[in-house]
């Protein structure tokens, strides 16, 4: 019966035809993992981190990560434990040193505390590695799309800025201030959160609740699992599902 409405009325309400944003922000992030390993390339003569530690994500080392802009709290507050001062060990290279603001990047903080408040969003679109992006793009290209398409273009994008949003400002409060992390994953908990509450809202309504409902879960318990590994926030991903169960109803 949505097809039946003005087209204006499709793209702000849904259904649509096509999940433009979800394809759109899927080719921004392959873009963004490309030039996350390149920038790898030119700082530490390797494609992905292979030393000291290996970075199981197949992806960057995490100061990389870090300079070309993921969530990492000293970069965005005063964190008396780590000053912009403060110096880092095996900087890129083994051996090597470097201080906070020149691993931050962005051209510093200009001798001011550091406030690189940006790190909130930009995150959303990086990954820590090859296997990180492709399996967020499991749930953003099948749910997400699905989910796109259902709601409308812009409930949708306010439903997925959102969720990312504060899944990170949850991990800058919650996670270790010298953890960098990043990845779409706070976003697509959002999406996981809302078709919860969704499934169980309409449960009479859908053909095979119990089948949707498994499938839900598993998606999360996998999900969970990936985030205990390095660079991957399980912080910001349990609260985003939370925050996302008390804001369905707006939707």
């Amino acid at each position: 019966m949505g097809d039946h409405r003005p087209l204006w009325k499709r793209i702000l309400l849904g259904p649509n035809r096509r999940p433009w944003f979800s394809w759109i922000t899927a080719v921004i992030m392959l873009i963004v993992l490309v030039y996350e390993l390149v920038r790898n390339q030119n700082l530490t003569g390797s494609v992905i981190q292979t030393s000291p530690v290996f970075n199981p994500m197949i992806g960057p080392s995490s100061q990389v990560l870090i300079n070309v802009g993921a969530k990492f709290t000293p970069c965005m507050r005063t964190i008396p434990e780590m000053p912009p001062t403060a110096t880092l060990a095996d900087c890129y290279k083994a051996g090597s040193t470097c201080t906070v603001e020149q691993v931050c990047g962005f051209g510093g903080f200009g001798g001011s505390a550091p406030d690189q408040t940006f790190r909130f969003f930009l995150p959303i679109f990086m990954h820590a590695g090859i296997v990180h992006f492709i399996v967020n793009m499991l749930t953003h290209l099948s749910l997400g799309c699905d989910l796109e398409k259902a709601l409308g273009v812009p409930r949708y994008v306010l439903l997925y800025i959102l969720a990312g949003l504060f899944g990170n400002v949850m991990s800058a409060m919650l996670a270790r201030y010298n953890q960098p992390s990043m990845g779409c994953s706070g976003a697509l908990f959002g999406l996981i959160g809302y078709m919860f509450v969704d499934t169980i809202t309409h449960w009479k309504l859908i053909r095979h609740p119990w089948r949707e409902l498994m499938k839900l879960l598993f998606s999360t318990i996998i999900s969970l699992i990936l985030g205990l590994l390095p660079g991957l926030d399980v912080r910001k991903r349990a609260k985003t599902i939370e925050m996302d169960t008390h804001a369905t109803m707006i939707f």
